[in-house]
């Protein structure tokens, strides 16, 4: 995870966490294979599902925080989620 563990919250990683386990568990399993992709878990927490740490572990990656919506971020610019911030006094 390099310096990721230090930039996103601790409930986003006891989720990784969470979707770790299940890689885990798959590969030592009989069938050796993850339930089929539905990509709920992307869109439902806005972060990388079993099957992309998979894919990242499989090509030697380092999960970086770009994998991760900027919601989790320890350090996030309210401006770019609240554009309506950035508006001055007149």
């Amino acid at each position: 995870m390099g310096t990721t563990r230090r930039e996103i919250s601790y409930k986003a990683l006891n989720k990784l966490g969470d979707q770790m386990h299940k890689v885990l568990v798959a590969k030592t399993s009989r069938l050796g294979r993850l339930e089929p992709y539905t990509g709920l878990f992307r869109s439902q927490f806005g972060l990388p599902c079993a099957h992309e740490l998979e894919d990242l572990v499989e090509a030697n990656e380092v999960l970086t925080k770009d994998y991760v919506h900027c919601f989790w971020h320890l350090e996030r610019n309210l401006e770019e989620e609240r554009p309506i911030l950035t508006v001055k006094d007149p």
